[in-house]
């Protein structure tokens, strides 16, 4: 049985393959946090049919966007969540299609307002303040910049405090590689595990 009064811990994985670095490095933050007490949502965005933002220009208000498909429900659950995660490998220095189509359908968050009078204006939403990771995972000669610049823009928008980065630049193209450095997975776990403890 859920404690309706747990903190809770969100994570949005853009990795389309599961068991991948990108992956393993997200559990471990979960974990972290769930041996702080918190309970966790894990979304594999792959697994998702998101419609891309249409940029409608009509304000949904507290229901945070207008089309209910598989994402929907998860934007509710991370305005009223304690902590975040983003996690996406890193291609053609950005980030994941599938973590852009997340990140685009929050525009909402700050909902536009006088859309037929020509006076437009952001409304600040009451949502819940939180602080949020960051994971990304690429090749060694991979460039990060624009993929962080991109989470953390996302993060100023919805409200997060940026709280911590893992990168995880490697030469293994193997599947979950990342096992073999265990210092790395450890920094993720403790990441997750203080977050969760000060939030």
């Amino acid at each position: 049985m859920k404690n309706s009064q747990a903190k809770k811990i969100i994570a949005f994985n853009g990795s389309p393959v599961k068991e991948s670095n990108t992956d393993l490095l997200t559990r471990e933050v979960i974990r972290g946090a769930d041996e702080a007490g918190f309970e966790h949502e894990h979304i594999y965005l792959n697994d998702l049919t998101i419609t891309p933002c249409q940029s409608c220009g009509e304000s949904p208000g507290e229901n945070l966007c207008l089309f209910e498909d598989d994402l929907f429900p998860h934007l509710q659950t991370f305005a009223h969540s304690d902590l975040v995660v983003v996690s996406s490998p890193v291609y053609f220095d950005t980030v994941s299609a599938q973590t852009k189509l997340f990140i685009d359908r929050c525009n909402c968050f700050k909902p536009l307002e006088g859309y037929d009078s020509g006076q437009f204006s952001f409304r600040k939403l009451n949502l819940k303040p939180k602080p949020g990771i960051i994971i990304l995972v690429g090749g060694e000669r991979e460039k990060f910049q624009h993929a962080l610049t991109v989470i953390k823009g996302f993060f100023i928008w919805t409200g997060v405090t940026f709280y911590g980065q893992i990168l995880y630049p490697h030469s293994d193209y193997g599947k979950g590689g990342v096992k073999s450095t265990p210092d790395i997975l450890q920094k993720a776990y403790l990441m997750g595990h203080k977050a969760a403890i000060s939030s």
